[in-house]
């Protein structure tokens, strides 16, 4: 299983993220109001609308959030939870790392095998 570990620079309860709205389109709870309902019914174009399926969640979909997201989940399995520009994390949050693996983050990703 995927599990995000704290390390011991984490003081918070939480991960403190960072400017998700600009990343990857919406930061949690920050909905712009109260009625930011999908269309049941909404195709996106290209095959999965002419396959006849619906991806309602895919009215929030662009390029630069995508890409946001990934650049995001990439550094989170590289360096884990960073201020880097590219990170989920807040910039300025911790002192330069000590290169010591995911010694500049509040949290890294980590496996375990069932």
């Amino acid at each position: 299983s995927l599990d995000y570990t704290r390390t011991p620079q984490d003081k918070m309860i939480y991960p403190i993220l960072d400017e998700m709205n600009l990343k990857v389109g919406q930061e949690v709870f920050s909905a712009p109001d109260q009625f930011s309902f999908f269309d049941s019914d909404y195709k996106p174009p290209g095959e999965i609308a002419s396959s006849g399926l619906v991806s309602p969640e895919a009215q929030l979909l662009s390029v630069s959030w995508l890409i946001g997201l990934i650049r995001g989940m990439v550094q989170l399995s590289r360096e884990g939870m960073t201020g880097s520009k590219d990170s989920f994390g807040r910039v300025g949050l911790l002192e330069e790392g000590t290169g010591e693996p995911y010694s500049n983050a509040v949290g890294y990703l980590s496996y375990q095998s069932f």
